[in-house]
């Protein structure tokens, strides 16, 4: 029996979802579903290999059947064009659900602990550009929109400056959100009042670099108004300054949250604070460089194409992130092959050449191949 969480369960569940795709063509021409369109394209970014549907229209004419329908569900694999002229329409919306019940089936199998950090919270960075306005708009759309969703799993959003002020913070707290968010002196005039002339708490580390030691100064100072006015939301203020030996400052930054600040947990939120580069760039990193080309132009089209195809390019990064939390056999492969690059450069020959049943199917020949014994309670 498969277990909930499956990449075959979890790819039946795809699939379902699909097949409610909105579907803009008229009269009888349908040959290709629009499930299908959706999922040919995703098998590309999950197996990232650009020609993994070429390979399988040749192994359905020669062998009858292909991995793109074993593995993805795909019932006809349709032309490129066909791809992208039946997923241009899509909105990326439309597939978010998917996104959902990858989280509620690590938090349900336990797998979200691993990823709590300050007050047993999950961090969740927000990310901006230089449209502050946009950012800010699209921020305050989504937690009005899945805020609730997410809230009951105690999370501490991180961000950069352009989000911390007052309309973001308050929705923030209302959603039951927690935050810690870079407060910059320019862009918080009156809370830098309000930190003049006093004498601040004040924590000192000391830490070892390998090469020499560093001096980490950590200050704090609770109930501060975010802006000016009566109406002022009260939030809390750190700051970390890094010093070498020789007086030079490597770093300086400051943040605003909600947690309350001590001599105890200075330290935990501000290195909570700083996760969100840690966060931002692993997770680009990954897409961009480790065979996802998440800055490839996949096709613009005339509608929404390209934010679509990105969206599925993500979506194959968290397939592969559930499998490596859940899937005991894609776990111990990961361990014995030597690179990520590795594993997927198997993936890419083994289903060019040969058709296997299932997921399950294809991870155990693997298993063997390399001679390893199976894990406990698999098949």
């Amino acid at each position: 029996m498969k277990q909930i969480g499956s990449f075959d369960t979890i790819v039946g569940y795809f699939r379902q979802l699909l097949e409610s795709l909105p579907d803009k063509r008229t009269g009888k021409n349908s040959r290709y579903g629009m499930e299908d369109a959706a999922l040919s394209a995703f098998s590309v970014f999950f197996t990232q290999s650009p020609s993994f549907l070429s390979y399988q229209r040749t192994m359905e004419q020669t062998k009858g059947r292909s991995n793109a329908q074993s593995l993805f569900g795909v019932h006809k694999i349709p032309t490129d064009n066909h791809i992208r002229d039946l997923l241009d329409p899509v909105k990326p919306e439309e597939i978010f659900p998917v996104f959902e019940t990858i989280l509620e089936t690590i938090e349900q199998k336990a797998k979200l602990q691993g990823f709590r950090a300050f007050a047993n919270n999950l961090l969740m960075a927000i990310d901006g550009n230089d449209k502050q306005d946009c950012e800010n708009t699209a921020a305050k759309r989504w937690l009005l929109q899945h805020g609730n969703k997410y809230s009951s799993l105690k999370v501490t959003v991180l961000g950069d400056d352009l989000y911390c002020h007052q309309p973001l913070c308050q929705m923030l707290l209302d959603q039951e959100f927690n935050f810690i968010l870079v407060c910059r002196p320019e862009s918080h005039p009156t809370m830098y009042e309000h930190l003049e002339g006093i004498s601040l708490p004040t924590v000192v580390v000391k830490k070892w670099t390998g090469k020499f030691e560093e001096t980490h100064t950590y200050r704090y100072l609770n109930g501060l108004p975010i802006k000016d006015g009566e109406d002022a939301l009260l939030v809390n203020w750190c700051e970390l300054t890094v010093t070498r030996p020789d007086g030079k400052v490597v770093y300086k930054n400051s943040f605003a949250t909600n947690h309350t600040i001590t001599d105890q947990t200075v330290v935990e939120i501000v290195l909570a604070g700083r996760t969100r580069w840690k966060v931002e760039n692993e997770n680009n990193n990954t897409l961009k460089t480790k065979g996802y080309n998440l800055e490839h132009n996949f096709g613009h089209g005339k509608e929404h194409l390209a934010s679509f195809l990105t969206t599925l390019n993500i979506l194959s990064l968290l397939f592969h992130t559930l499998l490596e939390l859940v899937d005991d056999k894609y776990k111990l492969l990961r361990s014995h092959l030597p690179t990520r690059k590795t594993f997927f450069n198997d993936l890419r020959a083994l289903t060019r050449y040969l058709v296997f049943d299932s997921w399950e199917h294809l991870l155990t020949f693997m298993i063997q191949g390399l001679e390893l014994d199976l894990p406990p309670n698999s098949s």
